[in-house]
């Protein structure tokens, strides 16, 4: 056996002749090692990494690393099995268990660092990765730096009397560690993106109660999800969970199955456990064909659930939460590792859960006891929860998402180090044993280049039952620094009063106080005050910019991979869309589709008077400045701070004064139809009409109070829509008195891009709520124009986009298109960047030609839209 020394000396000189055995591997460039490192956590050990001859560029330097670690983790994994071999007899249960949780986790930090390593050795050119996948081997190299960290804490827990295990696995193991530090710090600064600075920052917001039409992209609640299967499958599914399913071959949302199996312990299914179930599945899919579904019937399954990384794309679905049950009673005390503690484990990629209950019921007294384990990359947990006291929820390494889950706990019983967002979910913390206190997470990142963390969405934090009943007695925190980088964020969350004042608490001493990373932002409830929190380096109360970087599209980039689970979830810029007359949010239903399957939140208010919004009687509460006065509202109750706009016909007026008075609260915006009109000090605009046009002109008919909805009235409510809504004709629109709107031809049939249902959907509305409310928005204009008068000659000074149709009759109106081309449209609105005149499409455009708009509306945003991963 060697000494202590002898074996450091050994490894030392090991470690050397491999480095020098591929000196050739670093051609001859600018750099020395000891520029290179100096960006590393640990120069110094850089340094001795590379030859000291050595010259290269931080890519050639990184490509070394990166070799070095994968034959470094390849002979751990030699290391780990010859113990295995040799000491079984020798060693307790919870050593052999620390071994062979090395041994797994090793196996996996070698495929990491095998898909790490061909990456960036294809990457020959000098540009960096695409963010996504950049965002993909800063997240695998971050996983491996916490496989290292977790087999090593596995050991010193376990095998802390086993001197032989200590040195002949913990040591290398360090030196490892901190070479796939090096690894991860030279690709992070040799290949991943640099962040671009915003130009606009765009926000993002949770749903409240409001009167606007939000359309996030999905829209299922309770766990449903909308499946696409065969016939078949179909039939043999809505018969077991008596659940009928929407069929749509056409329908976006629609999550594609690629088969389904069946667990039912009265063996009525294909399978009576779990296992069975995920062993019967098929391994490494490329998720082409959709998720193999395993549909769990309600039921107690008393197993310890593992899935391996091979079993791709699974969705597991169960009957609801307290219905369908996995549960076991694996624990520390008992001589199993926390990590292999879980009653249920799961490491294969793009894993989704729906309607299940995890649960380990060793109790507070068997201390640490998973209820779930998740190393699973691109993972989601719908609709579930998670039962148990000491770290009940897992959350190990890679991309995770948890959707409308509860978590039951006491101490770090949210704990790991995983990039994960929990979104409206419950976190109930519980009565602990005697003596001890609550902590909702304990965050493990080890290395600052990690891009990993917890960040707590538009949840609510409140105690369970059985800590009501004890008066709060017991001390709970938000969290505690568990490793060195620790790092969580609260977000526009409900924090009930169960949270102590100080809101963290400490590991031990003043570890990690100045180099971990916990923030605050927005949060309700009598917890949620941050005037007496913890005055550590490292805590934070941020604002909307900074919280932006833990959403799920730029933590999680989750837009570019959770679609196609049907999942629910907020994501990132949002996009205010405003209707016009006699319009209603159902305006852009086509365009709030495709921009929320974009990652956009798309919202769609019924503005004032309209629809479901509420409908003041006088005309003097439509003012230009009431209507902004809304937005502005609306805006401040969702929590947004900035949005892309875009208007149309009087939202489209509306947009423009938006812009003008409140430009600190748009991105940028696409206009439709009607131009920017600047006021004109000497004529009021409805007798400017009245003067151009006549008494007829549209507008000045609309002057009259109750004269013309009694002229609206001699037609049926959805011929009159109809009519207003595919009239082409191009000159003003005059209605004279003697024949109404009831002279209005109707047409021999709907165009194509107009229903039966959608002229039922306006003809239903309008038929409600009468359109008093849409016509007193002509009726206050002279007194807008009053209102209006101190932003008398000031420019709109937002990036813009103009979009008309060539038979629209406002472009029609003469003047309008000298305006427009002429320079006259761009000397009011100087940031004016693009005009588009759609030729054969009239005033409705965005429905006329949606998917053309949306184009045209999603090139222009997408300029002032940054994707990035997450660096604080």
């Amino acid at each position: 056996m060697l000494s202590p020394k002898l074996f450091l000396v050994t490894l030392f000189l090991s470690l050397q002749t491999l480095f020098i055995a591929s000196q050739n591997l670093l051609p001859s460039s600018s750099n020395s090692s000891s520029t290179i490192c100096k960006t590393t956590p640990d120069p110094k050990f850089c340094k001795s990494v590379f030859p000291q001859t050595s010259q290269g560029d931080v890519r050639e330097y990184g490509r070394f690393s990166l070799r070095k670690s994968l034959t470094q983790s390849r002979k751990f994994t030699r290391t780990i099995d010859k113990y295995l071999k040799r000491n079984n007899a020798l060693l307790s249960q919870s050593a052999v268990g620390a071994l062979q949780d090395c041994r797994y986790l090793a196996s996996l930090t070698t495929d990491y660092l095998i898909t790490s390593f061909d990456t960036v050795n294809i990457t020959t050119s000098s540009k960096t990765l695409s963010f996504s996948k950049a965002d993909e081997i800063q997240t695998l190299l971050s996983a491996a730096l916490t496989n290292e960290q977790t087999c090593l804490d596995g050991i010193n827990t376990a095998a802390s009397t086993s001197w032989t295990i200590r040195n002949g696995v913990a040591l290398p193991l360090i030196n490892d560690t901190k070479l796939f530090s090096v690894s991860l710090a030279l690709f992070t600064k040799g290949w991943v993106p640099k962040k671009k600075k915003q130009v606009a920052g765009y926000s993002w917001a949770h749903p409240k109660n409001t009167h606007s039409h939000t359309k996030p992209f999905r829209q299922f609640r309770n766990g449903a999800l909308p499946l696409k299967m065969t016939e078949h499958t179909r039939a043999v599914y809505e018969a077991l969970s008596r659940r009928k399913l929407a069929d749509d071959d056409n329908d976006v949302n629609t999550v594609l199955v690629s088969d389904i199996v069946t667990v039912n312990q009265n063996g009525t299914g294909n399978f009576t456990t779990i296992t069975e179930a995920v062993t019967a599945a098929p391994n490494k899919t490329d998720g082409t064909a959709g998720y193999f579904v395993i549909y769990v019937t309600s039921g107690v399954y008393e197993e310890n659930v593992v899935i391996a990384k091979n079993k791709r794309y699974l969705m597991m679905i169960g009957d609801g939460i307290n219905r369908t049950v996995v549960t076991g009673n694996r624990n520390v005390v008992d001589g199993w590792t926390t990590f292999n503690s879980a009653t249920f484990a799961v490491t294969s990629p793009n894993f989704v859960a729906v309607n299940m209950t995890f649960r380990n019921t060793a109790g507070p007294e068997k201390h640490q006891a998973v209820a779930m384990r998740s190393s699973a990359d691109l993972s989601i947990f719908y609709s579930c929860s998670f039962e148990a006291y000491q770290d009940t929820l897992y959350t190990h390494s890679l991309r995770q998402f948890y959707r409308e889950c509860d978590i039951y706990g006491t101490v770090d019983f949210i704990f790991g180090n995983a990039a994960v967002v929990f979104q409206n979910c419950n976190l109930y913390p519980r009565q602990p044993m005697q003596n001890q206190f609550n902590a909702i997470t304990a965050q493990g990142r080890t290395d600052p280049n990690q891009n990993t963390g917890i960040s707590i969405h538009n949840c609510t934090i409140k105690p369970a039952d059985d800590l009501v009943s004890s008066n709060y007695t017991v001390k709970t925190y938000l969290g505690r620094p568990w490793k060195e980088y620790s790092r969580t964020v609260f977000m526009q969350s409900y924090i009930d009063e169960v949270v102590e004042p100080v809101g963290w608490r400490e590991w031990n001493g003043d570890f990690a106080l100045s180099t971990l990373y916990y923030a605050e932002y927005n949060n309700t409830g009598s917890g949620s005050n941050t005037t007496d929190r913890v005055v550590w380096p490292g805590y934070h109360v941020i604002n909307s910019t900074d919280a932006n970087n833990f959403t799920v599209e730029n933590f999680l980039l989750g837009d570019g991979w959770m679609v196609q689970s049907g999942v629910p979830y907020i994501s990132g810029p949002v996009i205010l869309f405003l209707h016009g007359f006699p319009d209603l949010w159902y305006s852009w239903r086509h365009q709030l589709l495709s921009f929320a399957a974009l990652g956009y939140r798309a919202i769609a208010p019924d503005l004032r008077g309209y629809g479901d919004s509420d409908a003041p009687p006088s005309s003097e509460s439509y003012t230009i400045l009431h209507i902004v006065g809304d937005l502005v509202g609306l805006l401040n109750s969702l929590g947004v701070d900035r949005v892309f706009l875009v208007g149309h016909d009087w939202g489209a007026i509306v947009a423009w004064w938006l812009c003008m008075i409140r430009p600190d609260r748009i991105n940028a915006l696409v206009n439709t139809s009607v131009v920017f009109n600047p006021r004109n000090p000497s004529v009021k605009p409805v007798d400017a009409f009245r003067a151009l046009f006549g008494n007829d002109y549209y507008i000045c008919r609309f002057q009259e109070p109750g004269e013309i909805e009694e002229d609206f009235a001699q037609v049926d409510t959805k011929k009159l829509i109809t009519r207003f809504f595919i009239s082409r004709n191009p000159r003003p629109p005059c209605i004279p008195k003697s024949v109404g709107f009831r002279g209005l031809p109707d047409p021999p049939s709907l165009p194509a891009w107009l229903t039966e249902q959608d002229v039922s959907y306006y003809g239903d509305k309008f038929s409600q709520k009468g359109f008093t409310g849409g016509l007193n928005y002509y009726r206050a204009l002279n007194l807008s124009w009053e209102l209006t008068a101190p932003w008398a000659g000031l420019q709109i000074k937002v990036p813009v986009k103009f979009i008309v149709g060539d038979l629209d009759i406002t472009y029609n109106i003469p003047g309008t298109k000298e305006y427009i081309h002429e320079g006259g449209l761009k000397k009011h609105v100087p940031f004016l960047q693009e005009v588009v005149v759609m030729e054969g499409v009239g005033h409705f455009l965005h429905q006329e030609k949606p998917d053309e708009v949306t184009d045209h509306i999603y090139g222009f945003f997408k300029k002032f839209r940054t994707r990035e991963t997450a660096s604080l």
